[in-house]
This record gives C-alpha cells, structure tokens and sequence, in this order.
C-alpha cells in the first residue's frame, strides 16, 4: 500500500479518536489491505470487526473509502487519457500533438478499448459429474453458483483453473463433494466445450462473440469413475476443432482430457482479482500454504439457460436440523426413508433460533451432528454407566427402532462413524448375527463403580468382600441364587446374557431386519470378530490412539513451534478421559476416532488476529498460535475450550 494512501487512512482514524490508529494501519499494510479493498468489504467482515469492534466506526471506514475511491475515479479520467505511455508510443506522437490532432472521443474510445484488454471480467461457475445423474451445474446453496472475477489480458486459462481452486475449494482444498486431489478438472465455455488451458483471457471474448461478459465453467470428475473411448465421437462431431477447444464437448468427455488438463499443485501466479473490489489487484503467488481470505462477486444462479440441470437429487439428501433436537428430527426423517434416501447425506444445522450455522458440511458437520444423536441416544434410550445397553421403552416401537438402524448405517458409509459406547456384545449381535466375546466384562462396565469393583473383587477373592454388600447388588440385579465361591462366575454370566442378550434382543432383532433390506456390503469392513474388535479398540479416544492420529505440519520447524506441539502431547497424557473425547470431537466434530488424521499447523505470522486454537472439523485439523510461554497458560487455554458447553460452527 502507498505511503499516501496509509496517511489517509491513518489521518481519518485518528479523526474518530480510534485507538492504536497506527497499529491497525501496521496490520492493514501487512495483509494489504488498501482503500479499494476496504470500500469492497461489509461491516461484518472478520478482519474489520477484529480492527474496529465498534459497528458505527466500521460503517463509517467503509463509507469514508467508498467515498475516496468514487473521487479517485472521476479525477483519474483525464490523466489516463494523456499520459497513457503505452498510447502514446503505438502511435507514435507527442502529447502536445495527441491533444491537438486527435479528437478527444476518438482518444476516449482507443484508450477505453486498451483497457479491456488489460482487464477483463470473467464469470466463473462449477460442473461436477455425478456418477448417477451425469454433468450437473452445482448451485450457490451447495458451494457453487457464479462468481465474477476480473483478470489480466495476459492472464491464461489455466491461471482461471488454478483460480476455480481457491474459489469453490477454498483454504483448506475441500468441499462437501470432495477434495481438490480427488478430481480431474478443466475449464469449459457456456457452449460445453473444453478450452485449452494456454488459451489466454482475452480470446475468451472471441469464443463469446464479444457479446457481454465471457462465462466458463470449471469441471470437476472423480480421478477414480472408469474411463471410457471418446475418439470415435470426437472424430464424428469435431472434425475441424477451434484453435482455442479441446475437440470435445462436456456431456462426452474422456475422463483423461480432464486429468491431462487438471492444474498442478506447483506454485501458481494467479493474475484475477475479485470483481467485488474496483481496481486489478496485484498479481499473488500461492505456494501451497494457507490461502489468504479474499471476496469474490457471487451472482444468481439463475440465468444460466437452463444448459445445464440444477443438482436436486444431491438437494433431497440435504437434512436441515435443529440444534438441540437432532435425535428427535432424525428419527421421524428416518423413519419415512427407504434404502434410496440412506446413501450419501449432507447436513444444515439451524440454532434453535431457527437461524442458519455458519459452517458448510464437508464431513465435519454430519460428524458433529451423528455425535450429538448418539449422546442423546444413550441418555434417553439405554442404560448402564461406562457402556451402554439399548432398553425397551413405551414410546420407541419397531418403526423408531428400525430408524436408528438406518441411522448407524448412514453414519458409518459416510464418516465410518461407529457408537463404541454400546456393548461389544449388543454391536456383535447386530451385525454379525451371534455373540463372540465375553459377556461378563462389558456387562460389569454397565454397572456403577462401586457395584463393579464389589463384584470383580469378589470374582478374585470371595471372602474379600463384604458379603451383605455382594447379596444386595446381586438381588437388584434380579439374582435368585445364594453366591458362593464356586458358583460366583457362572452366575455372574447368566446375568450378564440375560442383560446383553435376552432383554435386548427385540431391539437387536430390528438392526439386523433393517441391515438386511439396507444390504450388508457396505457394512463389510465391520462383519467380522476380527475386524469389529479392532475397529472398537482403535476408536476409542485413548492417549495412544489419539497420538497416533496426531500429525504435525510444522511452517518453519522452529524452536517455538516444537515446543508448543510439546505442549499439545504433554496435555493429551495428562488430561482425563473426559477432555480427551472432547479434544477428539473439538477437532473432528466426532467423539470417537474415525479413520481421520489430526493435523496440527501453526498460525502464520500474518495471522497476528489468531489468540485461540482454531479447529477446522471438516479437514480435521488443528491450528494453534505461537504465543504460549509456558505448558501452564497453554493448558489453562485448552481446559477452558473444551470446558465450554458450545463451540460455534463458522465457515473460517
């Protein structure tokens, strides 16, 4: 940002008797942010409101650079007309000569006509191919819909590409369909058809006829969908092929033109700037870090005449849920679902306000949200302490039962989410149709801790326990046998089969008859002894497993950032196995550990605004700040975030 341009800003600041007028200066030129940009941005703008917490302050800098900017505009007119080097060199003329010889509309239009070369407005959309419906259009609901982007001349088609990439997949290269690594992409015309990614911008015009503002597509393919021969039909339909296409349309596309023009993960030099700020922003190199926030102008999703169809089948798997009442809303969806509305499902939380979270779902939503049905489900609809066993009640019949089977089916085909809080035994049973483990070690986890340790004493040494206690939790538990020491264990397993087994097996017979119209091939990864013990022990937000998901992507490898990542691990040995489920869920959106990593980043030194750890749940990972001094302050702040009854979902 010029000098001059800082002096202005800083001049009004102090105008309003702002506090740390200079610093907020400091910080705007750090993350470049200038005059055109603050006249594009809202009052609710996260950097804004974190520089000027006061609304009418933020109001009145974004009226103030309006303002300018409108000023600036009308006063650079002329100039540009005169002393437009460029100009006056392709004609070969003075600027005394220019001025009298030629007519100053005729400058105007030559001059206005250079710019449009320079800078040309683009409007960019997004096509995914979905396996059952074909090439879809993805509206704005879902993370698409048209955005406009101004670009250099110079720019190519491949930079838009690189673009589209931090448009629709944002910082963390993910959407609700996928990561960026998982597709095959390339750009399209509004016509269908592939354009060349050397193709520079402004032949963009000429494929459009130079009629309004050109519109290209970014189209996205699964890497892993079966490719198929597109040379016959290329060779019928596209025997002379614009010097600017790919000879193809988009509706018979071979998958490998998509992976041939898909962008690179090497450093790009993306030449656009947003169509929401009035000037050409200067040209930024990405190096594949995190992707700084910038706004691009969004436009109606309509108007795109009707080429394409609007995604509705990916809209009726959208479940819009209320806070608060996610078990009780799910169960009634589920219960009126047959086995085509169990596939793939995406998630909108409201507050129970009724207004809209602000997080998109792209995994860590839906996760977030089979958490909290789960929790609801063990307090209303089970009993036992540690682990839970699924209890008859009047008001949940076979329909209510059958649902919350369709439920664990849905979660684990789509997060591989399984509630490890119900017995292995119950969970054995479900699945694999009989009980393999033992009974009595789950049952005993059901029981309240003094119960339990009363009667693994007992199990080990008869006369150790108080034998008036031992009859007493036996008669609650319905015993009608006098214990002793030979026949403590058998009884103990009748018991705990009538518990695991026989009470339940209503409840368990509804699973199974549900998995078997759901079909059983997708539960396959869980229908073994041995693969179900596995994953249960593996999901289980122990110190072991949860440093074992643990991954660090240090920036520099300092000294500091070792330290703090020391701190993290020194927390998770210490802490209780409270905190740690809620660590897992904090970072996941989950509370058991699915098949994700944990990645730790720490925050850039542009990020001075970080003061919190900041989970992204949808990528898993975990940002923390370098300004702990000490392992006290950095457990202090985490007891604190994870004792905190709400965390609020937001889309940064």
């Amino acid at each position: 940002m010029s000098h001059s341009a800082m002096d202005l800003i800083l001049e009004f600041l102090r105008s309003r008797n702002i506090p740390d007028a200079e610093e907020i200066c400091q910080k705007m030129d750090l993350t470049k942010v200038d005059i055109n940009v603050l006249a594009a941005l809202t009052e609710y703008d996260f950097l804004l409101y974190e520089w000027l917490p006061k609304d009418e302050d933020r109001m009145a800098l974004i009226d103030w650079a309006k303002e300018v900017q409108s000023k600036e505009g009308a006063s650079n007119v002329l100039p540009n007309i005169v002393l437009n080097d460029s100009f006056r060199e392709s004609e070969h003329l003075h600027v005394e000569e220019k001025v009298e010889d030629v007519p100053v509309e005729s400058t105007l239009d030559k001059v206005i006509e250079n710019n449009e070369v320079k800078s040309i407005r683009v409007q960019i959309g997004w096509i995914h191919y979905n396996n059952d419906i074909g090439y879809e259009q993805i509206i704005n609901k879902l993370g698409g819909g048209i955005r406009e982007v101004e670009c250099s001349s110079t720019s190519t088609v491949d930079d838009i590409l690189r673009l589209t990439k931090i448009i629709f997949f944002g910082r963390e290269n993910i959407t609700i369909f996928g990561a960026w690594d998982d597709f095959n992409s390339a750009i399209v015309d509004f016509e269908q058809k592939f354009i060349e990614n050397s193709t520079k911008v402004e032949d963009l015009l000429d494929l459009n006829g130079k009629i309004g503002v050109p519109r290209c597509y970014l189209v996205t393919r699964d890497k892993a969908l079966e490719s198929f021969d597109i040379h016959a039909y290329i060779a019928i339909n596209h025997p002379t092929p614009s010097p600017y296409y790919a000879a193809t349309t988009l509706n018979n596309t071979d998958p490998n033109i998509l992976e041939h023009n898909s962008s690179t993960d090497t450093d790009t030099n993306v030449q656009c700037a947003s169509s929401s700020t009035s000037h050409v922003l200067e040209p930024f190199t990405y190096h594949g870090g995190n992707i700084p926030k910038y706004h691009y102008g969004e436009m109606n999703d309509e108007g795109n005449g009707g080429y394409i169809k609007q995604p509705t089948d990916i809209e009726k798997n959208i479940l819009v849920l209320h806070r608060g009442s996610i078990f009780k809303e799910m169960v009634e969806i589920f219960k009126n679902r047959n086995k085509h509305g169990c596939g793939t499902i995406y998630i909108e939380l409201l507050h129970p306000n009724g207004h809209p979270e602000q997080g998109v779902d792209t995994g860590g939503v839906l996760r977030d949200t089979l958490s909290e049905f789960w929790t609801t489900m063990y307090e209303t609809c089970t009993i036992g302490i540690d682990i839970k066993i699924p209890c008859i009640s009047h008001t949940f019949k076979e329909e209510e039962w059958r649902a919350i089977a369709k439920i664990f089916y849905v979660g684990w085909i789509n997060t591989k989410y399984l509630p490890i809080k119900l017995a292995m035994p119950i969970l054995e049973q479900m699945l694999i149709g009989q009980v393999t483990s033992e009974l009595v070690p789950p049952f005993l986890q059901t029981l309240s801790i003094n119960d339990r340790n009363v009667l693994s004493h007992a199990l080990e040494n008869f006369t150790s326990v108080n034998q008036e206690d031992l009859i007493t939790i036996l008669g609650n538990l319905e015993c009608r046998v006098i214990p002793n020491e030979n026949n403590l264990k058998e009884v103990l397993e009748e018991i705990a089969y009538k518990e695991l087994v026989q009470k339940p097996h209503f409840i368990i017979k509804q699973f199974q008859l549900e998995f078997d119209n759901l079909g059983k091939m997708k539960l396959s990864g869980i229908l073994t002894k041995e693969k179900l013990y596995k994953l249960y022990k593996s999901m289980e937000p122990t110190v072991f497993n949860i440093l074992n998901i643990l991954v660090c992507e240090y920036s520099y490898a300092t000294e500091n950032e070792i330290k703090i990542y020391g701190y993290l691990k020194k927390f998770i040995k210490s802490t209780t196995d409270d905190f740690r489920l809620k660590f897992v869920r904090f970072c996941t959106g989950s509370d058991v550990i699915t098949d994700n990593q944990i990645v730790v980043r720490f925050s850039d030194l542009m990020w001075y605004n970080h003061y919190a750890p900041i989970a992204h749940t949808c990528s898993c990972i975990l940002q923390l700040p370098l300004k702990y001094k000490s392992y006290e302050y950095f457990q202090m702040e985490m007891d604190c975030i994870l004792s905190s009854n709400c965390w609020t979902m937001d889309t940064y």
